[in-house]
């Protein structure tokens, strides 16, 4: 299980988080998963644990100029890292 902490404020994942208007996300750099508010639910948990097979599976820069590239070519609703994302926090 990865570390679950509450963003500092101010911190780079506290603007992340603001600026995605996302309740949680993974630091890809220390693998990590940051919230703002409220702490995951256990769905969006494994959400973000999917994120983080990912990135060791394509290792943390080919993680996101993949999920940039996707992001651009699908937009993040289609973005097949995401699809897979969704589809472990669906418990799949």
């Amino acid at each position: 299980m990865p570390t679950i902490v509450k963003a500092r404020k101010y911190s780079i994942q506290w603007f992340l988080l603001r600026r995605m208007g996302s309740s949680a996300l993974v630091d890809v750099f220390n693998l990590k998963i940051y919230y703002l508010k409220t702490y995951p639910s256990p769905a969006l948990i494994r959400h973000e644990c999917k994120h983080i097979e990912q990135i060791k599976r394509y290792g943390k820069l080919g993680y996101l100029a993949l999920w940039n590239y996707y992001n651009a070519l699908y937009g993040y609703d289609n973005n097949p890292l995401e699809l897979e994302a969704k589809a472990a926090e669906a418990g799949g």
